[in-house]
């Protein structure tokens, strides 16, 4: 089975991505799981095609 994590905080490696990759441990234990990852700041980043217009200070001065 296949699994999307949508990941919403601003932190790549926060206590959102640490809950999910322990959840993704528990699950592999029990069956035939695949996790996918998407981080919504880099989406909204790609999708805007220009990190300024969603971050004016471009991608350093991101939280």
């Amino acid at each position: 089975m296949k699994i999307l994590t949508i990941i919403g905080s601003p932190r790549k490696k926060g206590n959102s991505y640490q809950a999910a990759k322990k959840l993704e441990e528990e699950m592999k234990k029990k069956g035939d799981y695949q996790f996918e990852y998407v981080f919504l700041k880099m989406l909204i980043w790609k999708l805007a095609g220009d990190v300024s217009t969603v971050c004016p200070g471009g991608l350093n001065s991101a939280p």
